[in-house]
């Protein structure tokens, strides 16, 4: 299954979760006490469907998208101008002293470093507000799903991706879309924030 970069870290247990979210703890209970449980109703979802359609998940692709194309532009200054540096530094190595040159191919390092860590930063910055952001689509999802399963009576929730074989009135997808638009046509996209900041 797909699940969009920066997602994956939390796609795990709460969305599994939601494959058994439907009502199923009276089923629980019932099995608990000597009864029978209840037949299966089944739904299915595809979910990388959802979050190919929904709204609020393309909002948030297409901010991210947006901050990671800001960061590219400001990162290429930076890069050109270490690139210059670097050369400049080595049309002096014949010039200088191999001591001083020493002394000026450390200091370029640590400007080339700090230069990286920044860079890693900011891009590790912004792929957590995109899985905070992402987190609020999931969790509008599952409670859309919750109601679409009481609605229409359904135990369980299953991915398209984990089902060889459905029939297609167990196919909720349409309306998970439909709902989940409805009900969050956007999230905020939280502003990265590095360390530093």
């Amino acid at each position: 299954m797909f699940f969009p970069k920066g997602l994956r870290r939390v796609a795990g247990a709460a969305l599994m979760a939601m494959a058994f979210l439907a009502p199923s703890l009276p089923a629980a209970a019932q099995q608990a006490q000597g009864g029978t449980p209840p037949a299966a109703v089944v739904l299915v979802i595809d979910l990388q469907e959802i979050y190919q359609k929904a709204k609020a998940a393309q909002g948030v692709r297409a901010e991210r998208e947006k901050l990671a194309q800001s960061y590219q532009a400001e990162f290429s200054k930076e890069e050109d101008a270490l690139r210059k540096a670097e050369q400049d530094l080595l049309k002096q190595r014949s010039l200088l002293s191999p001591e001083a040159f020493a002394e000026k191919a450390r200091a370029f390092e640590q400007q080339a470093g700090s230069f990286q860590r920044r860079v890693n930063e900011r891009r590790e910055a912004l792929e957590r507000s995109f899985g905070t952001a992402m987190n609020q689509v999931q969790d509008g999802l599952i409670k859309v799903m919750d109601e679409i399963a009481t609605q229409k009576g359904a135990n369980m929730i299953l991915f398209r991706s984990q089902t060889f074989l459905f029939d297609p009135a167990m196919d909720a997808t349409d309306l998970a879309i439909e709902r989940l638009n409805a009900t969050l046509p956007s999230v905020a996209f939280p502003t990265p924030q590095t360390p530093a900041q």
